[in-house]
């Protein structure tokens, strides 16, 4: 996987892969703003995506994510490997994340790395169910520690 940093360079294809994986997606204009913070760092190819805030020794993941026609190959892996490679240089002492607790597939992810759960966000998505009313979902926060 060829990743590139994710810089206004980039940010029509980021918008793009952004909406192949969620139901409120982040356009060009969102982007833009995240990347004129000096504490946004974000990495891409061609089908996946990954951008934080570094701010001091923490990492919050902001958005990971992987085209649906690309996923089960392993590449949202290598992205959280790249993360935990760069913060173990830049002296991060954790990375954390907030995940919908319906998202298996992303959770099973995060523990086989060695995300630990370390609590829950009451209602925090906002999402339309199977009739097309809006539910709330609760996310689950997860917790890496680079220096163990």
């Amino acid at each position: 996987m060829s990743l590139f940093q994710l810089n206004e360079a980039y940010v029509d294809v980021a918008a793009a892969l952004h909406a192949t994986s969620f139901e409120h997606p982040w356009d060009k204009k969102e982007f833009l703003s995240l990347l004129s913070l000096p504490t946004t760092k974000g990495w891409i190819d061609d089908s996946s995506l990954l951008l934080v805030s570094h701010v001091l020794d923490e990492i919050e993941i902001l958005t990971i994510l992987v085209h649906p026609n690309f996923r089960g190959q392993g590449k949202a892996f290598s992205l959280l490997t790249h993360l935990i490679q760069y913060a173990k240089q830049n002296n991060v002492r954790q990375i954390f994340l907030e995940v919908n607790i319906q998202n298996t597939p992303a959770i099973s992810l995060y523990e086989k790395i060695g995300f630990q759960k370390t609590g829950i966000r009451k209602n925090y998505y906002k999402m339309k169910d199977e009739r097309g009313q809006f539910v709330f979902k609760d996310a689950l926060l997860y917790t890496f520690l680079t220096h163990i």
